[in-house]
């Protein structure tokens, strides 16, 4: 299936599917009734303001208590001194979300007769406390892949894929290919993680469209251990030197040209991936982020999403914190159909505007790297370092 949706099976009628928003906050207009109370902030996706309150929840459970608005607008510094130190206090702080922080709201619905921008959300959950924690939330077509184990270091680990599909390019000459790698991995830079650009072609026997995935493959220097950082163009050259850039050379001198998606792909932090997990094997693996992109086929699917990043301690790059659709019901697209707004010549810098920017970076836990992932069998033995 090219096109498929989490939620086939249910019956919604024509009511289009709930949303989930990443809000950053402005306040709160709070109330002696939970359902009542308000967060106010900004969409992140649209830019729009919104006012969001949470449906009762009618489950009354002890043992997982769902956070409810009060929880978010606790606020430590109003308290009085004798206050502070106080156990209690300090566990509801650990929970506070502040104006310029974010809150993600899942199963998201126009609230009744409250006028445009006001909405009700079922479960509320912290991304960023405040402008003061470094998180970076931005929009992404985006998906999680599977969880695997790690065989350099034997752990488990779960990787998320972002493809920037308004920068896609069509090559159909050779002397484009180091020019158009080079520019899809500078757009990729602009996100932490591994950079690398998603490969498209129609088989010309079949009329299939095959996909790949070509990252950057990243070495140590030998005499500081550190990653030696390469341009885009030296990147690029190192590519199309090896035999998957010897099959894509070939495509396009036979006259079949290829369309260049950037990539980056960056991994979920270990706590996070153990906080999923009942064993140290893939097959132990809880369902986890990669549940809400599979399709009914068994393929991970992209749709927009929502991301979150961290930086990880001691300057050693950025984890995923956090990944998930903007729909309750998205409709998930294999590599094959992810739409883009190819063009001949297409700016390479045409990124979304709800991508934000950051500092190229490399992140040491993505070494090594493949350099490709199915393609078509010419493109399928690509050497790992």
């Amino acid at each position: 299936m090219q096109i498929d949706s989490l939620f086939a099976t249910v019956n919604r009628g024509s009511a289009p599917p709930n949303q989930n928003l990443a809000v950053k906050v402005t306040g709160y207009a709070l109330s002696d009734r939970p359902e009542e109370a308000v967060v106010i902030g900004t969409d992140i996706a649209s830019g729009r303001d919104v006012r969001v309150s949470l449906r009762p929840d009618t489950r009354k459970s002890k043992k997982f208590p769902r956070p409810e608005v009060a929880d978010f607008a606790f606020d430590i510094t109003k308290l009085p001194p004798q206050a502070i130190a106080i156990q209690e206090n300090l566990q509801r702080a650990q929970r506070a979300v502040y104006p310029g922080g974010v809150i993600l709201f899942d199963d998201v619905s126009p609230a009744r007769n409250k006028g445009d921008g006001n909405y009700t959300a079922w479960w509320p959950s912290k991304l960023a406390a405040s402008t003061d924690d470094l998180v970076m939330v931005r929009i992404a077509m985006a998906r999680a892949l599977p969880v695997i184990q790690d065989q350099r270091t034997g752990q488990i680990r779960q990787q998320v894929e972002s493809l920037f599909p308004d920068a896609a390019v069509m090559v159909s000459r050779t002397d484009q290919l180091t020019e158009r790698i080079a520019q899809s991995l500078d757009v990729a830079s602009k996100v932490p993680g591994t950079r690398g650009f998603m490969l498209r072609a129609t088989d010309p026997d079949s009329g299939e469209v095959k996909a790949g995935f070509v990252y950057e493959s990243i070495k140590l220097d030998p005499h500081t251990n550190a990653p030696i950082v390469k341009s885009s163009k030296d990147v690029a050259q190192d590519i199309l030197a090896t035999a998957v850039g010897s099959a894509i050379s070939s495509w396009v001198t036979n006259g079949q040209p290829v369309e260049i998606v950037p990539v980056v792909r960056a991994n979920v932090g270990a706590d996070t991936v153990k906080s999923n997990t009942k064993g140290a094997t893939p097959e132990e693996v809880r369902p986890s982020f990669e549940r809400f992109y599979k399709t009914s086929s068994g393929e991970v699917g992209f749709a927009p999403s929502i991301v979150a990043m961290k930086p990880r301690k001691g300057d050693k790059g950025w984890f995923v914190s956090h990944v998930g659709p903007t729909s309750t019901a998205p409709a998930l697209y294999v590599p094959e159909m992810v739409p883009t707004g190819v063009k001949e010549a297409a700016p390479a810098a045409a990124l979304a505007a709800a991508i934000t920017s950051a500092e190229p970076e490399i992140n040491p836990d993505d070494i090594p790297d493949p350099l490709a992932d199915e393609l078509d069998d010419d493109l399928a033995h690509a050497a790992r370092p």
